[in-house]
């Protein structure tokens, strides 16, 4: 395949219109022309590949300088011969006034407005410039069995100068944008091409003062004995319907805008069969969720939110269970990439017939990414939400790089009253030993 050249335009990937990765499809998937390879066997008969082009930066030139051409001053124009003082005033020949095009940055705001980049598991955050070539880096991952993979975004049409680089650069666009490192499992290969200095720090990614650990596991008296251990998927066949492992519950996510998915996990207690759950993007759960947003807060203003469908299948992928009665279900996922600056902010609701039925959800770390674990009470569409109109403050995560997760101050209160009891009860003892004595 091979892409056209457009005036004014520059080339900065290819895309296509499915679900997953097109990069594992394609020789270079920034390259104007690379080879493609057809999926085997193909998920569908068609497929719409598309070459993504941005606005070349001083394409977009101001207005003609020839309209605003100091020609059109000429000082014939102002002849003293025309004698009319007026016209020959001095502000009105102020080289401001003749300026080329007449863009000078303080008549026209546009040109300096700034849009919001978060970068997250890595530094570069801040406001840029639409057309500002931007530096980001990822952060050393926090677990020695993890390595950085490649850059993901939620805006399609941004194109990194290289995706698997842990430092590259790419294009503000002209809108905000969020950014997220993606981490995967270390391999022998990656051992002989290691170099700590390609990080920008030491840095565990998503350590948060947050950040409450929970386990995979699900309280479910009587059903002890049938819970099964979660199964993390394997992010390399997550559209395939397959896993590393034939055994155990699975977790498949397709929905977009949520990176680092092969920390994802879920558990089924209360059964002796595999089940496998799917969060995945449809039409009609994305519809439902905007409806029950909008009955609760009037309006979708400052409401950042990504909807999703959940369902779960059995162990075959083929099935869909509708009846979940006497499972106990507990899903764990990565925080969608736009909502993790926002922390213990984010919130978990059912889209049920209008309205959000809330959830209780649970924050953790999983190799240093920020995650969100909650117990769906049935399967339908759900949503991850923020309201950024009442935040609470210290519950958003922290971007401040360290060098491990803090300590809550709750625990350095419960040591000291652990060391004053000690030494309460040991000069208590010693005491009633020198007032025993012998006959």
């Amino acid at each position: 395949i091979k892409s056209d050249s457009i005036e004014n335009k520059t080339f900065t990937r290819w895309s296509w219109s499915e679900n997953e990765s097109l990069e594992k499809w394609v020789n270079n998937l920034y390259d104007k022309e690379t080879t493609f390879i057809v999926p085997n066997p193909p998920e569908s008969g068609k497929y719409t590949i598309t070459a993504v082009f941005l606005d070349t930066p001083g394409s977009n030139k101001p207005s003609d300088p020839g309209n605003d051409d100091p020609g059109n001053n000429d000082p014939g124009n102002n002849d003293p011969g025309n004698n009319d003082p007026g016209n020959n005033k001095p502000g009105n020949n102020d080289p401001g006034n003749n300026d080329p095009g007449n863009n000078k940055p303080a008549d026209n705001p546009s040109q300096e407005t700034k849009y919001k980049l978060t970068v997250n598991y890595g530094s570069g955050s801040g406001e840029y410039k639409a057309g500002e070539t931007v530096t980001i880096s990822a952060f050393a991952p926090e677990s020695a069995k993890k390595v950085f993979s490649k850059w993901t975004t939620n805006v399609t049409s941004v194109g990194f100068a290289n995706a698997t680089s842990a430092t590259t650069t790419f294009v503000m666009p002209s809108s905000d944008l969020t950014v997220t490192a993606n981490y995967k499992t270390r391999t022998t290969d990656d051992d002989d091409d290691d170099d700590d200095d390609r990080y920008s720090s030491t840095r565990k990614p998503g350590s948060s003062s947050t950040t409450t650990t929970v386990t995979n596991t699900t309280n479910n008296a009587g059903n002890n004995n049938n819970s099964k251990p979660g199964t993390v998927t394997n992010n390399n066949n997550t559209n395939t319907g397959t896993s590393a492992s034939d055994s155990g519950d699975k977790i498949y996510i397709t929905k977009n805008g949520i990176s680092n998915k092969d920390v994802a996990s879920v558990d089924v207690s209360g059964s002796t069969d595999n089940f496998i759950v799917r969060i995945s993007e449809s039409e009609e759960a994305t519809e439902a969720v905007k409806q029950a947003l909008i009955n609760k807060y009037g309006t979708l203003d400052g409401i950042s939110y990504l909807p999703m469908d959940i369902s779960l299948y059995d162990a075959t992928g083929k099935t869909k269970i509708t009846d979940t009665y006497g499972l106990n279900i507990t899903v764990t996922m990565p925080i969608p990439d736009a909502l993790i600056q926002y922390g213990g902010n984010c919130r978990v609701a059912a889209a049920d017939n209008g309205n959000l039925q809330q959830l209780t959800p649970k924050f953790t770390t999983i190799d240093g990414i920020a995650c969100i674990s909650f117990v769906p009470p049935h399967f339908s569409p759900y949503v991850i939400y923020v309201d950024t109109n009442n935040l609470v403050a210290g519950q958003n995560f922290d971007s401040t790089p360290a060098t491990g997760d803090p300590i809550h101050p709750k625990w350095f209160l419960a040591i000291g009253m652990a060391c004053l009891s000690v030494i309460l009860f040991v000069s208590g003892d010693g005491r009633k030993r020198r007032i025993i004595r012998t006959a």
